[in-house]
């Protein structure tokens, strides 16, 4: 009966573990390329910008992806068949590439498939046993242990030639084997995990972050167990009670450390496997491999660089830095990067003073100079050339045959050639009305603040405060407006008019308005249609003549563009232009007797000097 219950046992778990194997396969084959949606959501979402810290960031979050949809290689347990469920994960194993003999060394576990091909061939699967031997029927044992798969071949072939001696004998790698490996350190679950000689060492962290879905609870099985560990008075805590408290722990990604079973430690460093592609920064996993992830601690270890390189800041430090391989993980320098001049400031023991090295960069890439090793604490700036860009855009709007966007280079290109690359203007163009707007960027951003400008140049001045309410009314109405006058340069053709363009310049051509405004005192105040050749008074009549209050001998033309008033007898009523009939000032009783008074002081002051000249 008890068998019947073991029995029934696996057939009910054997579909939900061969869905795990299945999920387990997705996770490994696509690890280093592609996640899945879901994660890839939370790892390259919205709230991902890419400063130095939030690239950091953005590879720790690989390793701590959980919760329901996270797929996991399965931890080792007691309530698994294990020789059924390692069969299906040996035959999902994904690989980089073919087996290399030469590197391969096998262990227990693997599966051999020897061929002793004579006049009767034979071919026999025979496994690497705990004791690290094969033992091979009808003959006997053959050690492999420490060999590589190239040495255990040439082993086979000539043990087993010494008794089948015309026969052709091979052997070859027919199933990997599965272990042990533990990971210590900050992980979310540290363990022992399964593992091939076919995964990296971020194949075991990430097992290490995850954990298995408990359907019933919601919630993982591994933190549940971990919590109900960590629980227990007599658990010993990995980190000390001030750095629990102190917020929450990061994980080292350039300082993990493999210890292997004959003692030899290998260093890993993701962040610059990930950055460069280097299998070196990420070594595969060995039989009892352990695996250390230490804590990130920037302030204690990093170096900074910044500048004009990619990805500047503050990155986690690395015994194998070095001036010349650092810049791998910043994804190489910028546009116009002086390498040649790489400065790197470094403090000394006591922090009270810095050391200041100008290295020649390009000449350590190219092997010409030798490379200079990084410490913690090291600052390096990359400046760019001192360069002017001269090819830059503007931009044309309005009344011309092709606007839009038009290179131009600085100190050479003329708005009369720009207008020229344009097509020149269409028939509607008011040129009186065209204008040049420039857009300076400032290297000192506060004088871009006009309220700031105005104030500054008002402290040192003698204005009096009728001057001074003035200025702030001109002030107020500024823009960045070339002095350009259009109708001189493109109608009289004269070169002095012509302007040579810079970075952001807007050339706006408005279309032609052909009306004539006219206000003030006049019966109809309004638009009129302009009549070439007609003076200010044909546009008085036709807007119901002057009303008794008007100042006919002060009407002024406002001319289109420039708004500049000029004497209505003294210029030409153009498109655009308005006119202004002024108002006469009331004057009362007291302004007449001031004014008479004023005269008469003015009379008695000069009939005084003329007496005391004559005596």
């Amino acid at each position: 009966m008890a068998v019947n219950m073991v029995k029934n046992s696996i057939k009910k778990t054997f579909p939900a573990i061969f869905l795990l194997v299945f999920l387990t396969t997705s996770v490994s084959a696509q690890f280093q390329t592609n996640q899945t949606d879901k994660n890839s959501k939370k790892l390259f979402g919205t709230e991902t910008s890419y400063s130095s810290k939030s690239v950091q960031k953005h590879y720790q979050s690989i390793f701590s992806l959980s919760g329901e949809g996270a797929s996991v290689f399965p931890a080792p347990s007691f309530d698994q068949d294990k020789e059924q469920l390692l069969s299906k994960i040996r035959e999902m194993i994904p690989m980089d590439g073919p087996v290399d003999p030469e590197s391969y060394y096998l262990g227990p576990g693997d599966v051999l498939e020897i061929n002793i091909l004579s006049e009767a061939p034979v071919t026999l699967p025979v496994s690497v046993s705990p004791e690290a031997t094969l033992s091979i029927p009808l003959f006997g044992t053959i050690e492999v242990r420490g060999l590589t798969l190239a040495e255990a071949k040439k082993e086979i072939a000539e043990k087993l030639g010494e008794k089948y001696r015309k026969a052709e004998i091979t052997a070859t790698l027919l199933s990997p084997r599965i272990f042990n490996v533990y990971v210590g350190g900050l992980v979310k679950n540290p363990g022992t995990f399964y593992a091939s000689p076919f995964h990296r060492a971020d194949f075991a962290i990430y097992q290490a972050n995850l954990g298995l879905i408990d359907p019933e609870k919601k919630e993982l099985k591994l933190d549940q167990l971990r919590k109900e560990f960590i629980n227990k008075p007599e658990t010993f805590n990995y980190f000390r009670d001030e750095e629990q408290g102190s917020g929450e722990l990061e994980m080292s990604l350039r300082n993990i450390h493999i210890v292997r079973r004959n003692g030899d430690t290998l260093s890993v460093d993701l962040m610059r496997y990930y950055a460069t592609g280097d299998l070196l920064f990420n070594p595969y996993l060995n039989d009892g491999d352990r695996l250390i992830v230490p804590n990130l601690d920037l302030e204690k270890n990093s170096v900074t660089i910044s500048g004009n390189v990619s990805l500047q800041g503050t990155f986690e430090y690395s015994a194998t830095d070095s001036i010349g391989n650092i810049f791998s993980i910043v994804q190489g320098a910028g546009k116009n990067a002086d390498l040649e001049n790489v400065d790197l400031y470094r403090l000394d023991e006591k922090e009270e003073s810095f050391s200041h090295k100008v290295i020649n960069l390009e000449k350590v890439i190219a092997g010409e100079a030798e490379d200079f090793p990084l410490l913690p604490g090291d600052r390096i700036v990359v400046r760019a050339k001192v360069t002017k860009e001269k090819i830059f855009n503007v931009m044309v709007r309005g009344e011309v045959k092709r606007p839009g966007m038009y290179p131009v280079i600085r100190d050479v290109t003329k708005l009369s050639d720009l207008i020229k690359s344009c097509g020149g203007f269409t028939a509607d163009a008011s040129l009186s009305e065209a204008k040049v707007v420039r857009f300076s960027d400032p290297l000192d951003r506060t004088e871009s603040n006009p309220d700031y400008l105005r104030m500054v140049t008002l402290r040192l001045s003698d204005m009096d405060p009728e001057e001074r309410q003035y200025f702030n009314f001109e002030s107020t109405i500024q823009r960045n407006f070339l002095s350009v006058d259009f109708n001189a340069l493109f109608e009289e053709k004269e070169e002095s008019a012509d302007i040579t363009l810079d970075e952001g310049d807007i050339i706006i051509v408005p279309p032609k308005s052909n009306t004539v405004y006219i206000y003030g005192q006049v019966a109809r105040p309004g638009y009129l249609t302009f009549q070439k050749g007609m003076d200010y008074e044909y546009y008085i009549s036709k807007a119901g003549g002057s009303t008794i209050m008007a100042e006919d001998g002060d009407v002024m033309i406002i001319k289109a563009g420039s708004r500049n008033w000029i004497e209505a007898g003294d210029t030409e009523i153009e498109p655009g232009d308005m006119i202004w009939i002024p108002r006469e000032k009331d004057r009362d009783f007291e302004y007449y007797f001031t004014w008479f008074s004023k005269i008469v002081s003015v009379l008695g002051g000069v009939a005084t000097i003329i007496i005391l000249l004559r005596n």
